[in-house]
């Protein structure tokens, strides 16, 4: 039954990513894009239409309006070219994003089937466990799919006081459609569901950097991503948000990086979708899309309207929230972090002393490769800088890591102080990075490592050009004329 739930929410998005990129994405862009993507959307597709159903009084069971409606799109996403042609979809100009690669996206896919043959073999055998497990994800899924409602028990916390309840209902609603498609609470659909979101952003990410970076990139990006400590183990095979979050900031990123170089307008359409999907998975994710979108604003792909677009896009993100927003803030739900009392002006002076601890701290819980990816991140950007058709997208991923890091920073800044009659701030504050910043920061670390690959794969047609260049010098060096012999041995 986990295997139906996985194939019925990827077809469902690959109608949305169909609808989006206006014909056939397999021929369009390949079977890693088509893959990827299609996981992803669907995954904000269910999570999408679980909150709205929700935030309306409609039942959240299955089978009551999610699963109609993900298996209408699913049939309706493998129909003739000439249904789609049928609603007359305003026409694309632009080409494809970029030429297909079998061979080396046949390497990334093996590395994935690799990567996925190991994370699912035991993940039959998984049990949501962790405290964060079960008083923040499962039990919010749980509520989904057995009360079929948003009960206030839980979800306004009126019997326990649960933290984050403002928290978006992506993975709540996945944990709830491996339950409704199993016919009963099965541990094992919910992590399995997450997982496959991860494998599905490694394949956008391998698709992605073997047309930004040159063939076989996809490969070194993939296996650099998947050994980043503790993204896969134990958080990857935990009911968390955090490696989801970072699925689908990550796969939105390089959406993005596609548009800005091949100026593919179907690009910023997925971007968009996903931008949606990464505002609905957690809080950080909301500052994790504005980063990208953010850092496309400035650096948009050469095309009329780029900055109306990505606007535009941006536009979409924040509509979608809106529900969710509405309905917590009716209840009186807040954010534990930014709140109205931790934005006070006078909160605000308070906690500005701490500033350059949160730095120091910063410094010490850098996730992934630490500061050694850091380092490769920053020797990549300084080669690419000599590279004139590299500089755009340079300059989109330093952006873009940038806001990444500073609306971290602020996050963690802000949010200090709020237990200060029981411990001191810096003992709060160690306390809170200690529990939570190996997790929380691993988007912008992980761009920070993507760009590696990223930016050294395109070095390498220059330094090619380089040699030939001299090669042909030294021949020019040695005529013909004043060395026959030379010449005929040649």
């Amino acid at each position: 039954m986990t295997i139906i739930a996985v194939v019925l929410m990827a077809l469902a998005g690959h109608c949305v990513l169909r609808l989006l990129v206006r014909r056939v994405p397999l021929r369009a862009y390949g079977v890693l894009a088509t893959v990827g993507l299609s996981v992803l959307l669907g995954a904000a597709l269910i999570g999408l239409v679980t909150t709205y159903a929700a935030v309306l009084g409609l039942p959240t069971r299955v089978w009551s309006v999610v699963g109609p409606v993900v298996l209408v799109l699913a049939v309706f996403g493998l129909l003739p070219s000439r249904v789609f042609a049928a609603l007359r979809l305003p026409p694309e100009d632009s080409q494809p994003a970029a030429h297909h690669m079998w061979l080396a996206d046949g390497f990334v896919g093996g590395a994935i089937v690799a990567l996925g043959a190991v994370l699912l073999t035991g993940s039959s055998k998984l049990v949501v466990f962790s405290n964060d497990e079960w008083a923040i994800w499962a039990i919010r899924g749980r509520t989904l799919s057995l009360a079929g409602h948003l009960d206030p028990v839980v979800f306004q916390g009126a019997a326990a006081q649960y933290q984050h309840l403002d928290y978006p209902l992506l993975v709540p609603s996945l944990i709830a459609w491996g339950d409704g498609i199993a016919g009963h609470p099965d541990d094992s659909a919910a992590h399995v569901l997450l997982i496959v979101l991860t494998l599905g952003m490694l394949a956008v990410v391998g698709w992605a950097a073997n047309r930004l970076a040159g063939p076989y990139a996809g490969v070194c990006s993939v296996l650099l991503i998947a050994g980043t400590p503790r993204l896969l183990a134990p958080y990857g095979l935990r009911v968390f948000a955090d490696v989801p979050l970072a699925a689908f900031a990550v796969a939105l990123l390089l959406v993005l990086a596609m548009w800005i170089v091949h100026g593919d307008g179907r690009m910023l359409a997925v971007a968009a979708a996903l931008a949606v999907g990464t505002a609905a998975v957690k809080d950080e994710g909301v500052v994790f899309a504005l980063a990208g979108l953010l850092a496309a604003l400035v650096v948009p792909a050469q095309v009329r309207h780029a900055r109306r677009q990505v606007l535009f896009a941006a536009a979409t993100m924040i509509a979608s929230m809106l529900p969710w927003l509405i309905w917590t803030r009716a209840h009186g739900i807040e954010s534990d972090l930014i709140n109205s009392q931790t934005l006070t002006p006078h909160h605000l002076r308070q906690v500005a002393g701490y500033s350059w601890l949160v730095v120091r701290l910063i410094v010490r819980y850098w996730p992934g490769y630490g500061w050694w990816g850091i380092a490769g991140g920053v020797l990549a950007v300084v080669l690419a800088v000599t590279v004139p058709r590299l500089r755009r997208l340079t300059a989109y991923l330093c952006l873009a890591w940038l806001i990444a890091a500073v609306g971290m920073w602020a996050q963690y800044v802000i949010s200090a102080g709020r237990y200060q009659n029981v411990v001191p701030i810096p003992v709060e504050l160690r306390g809170h990075f200690a529990s939570s910043a190996t997790r929380v920061l691993l988007v912008p670390s992980i761009i920070a490592s993507l760009a590696m690959p990223l930016l050294a794969g395109g070095l390498v047609p220059k330094l090619r050009r380089s040699t030939q260049r001299v090669s042909q010098h030294r021949q020019s060096r040695t005529p013909v004329e004043e060395h026959p012999a030379t010449a005929a041995t040649e």
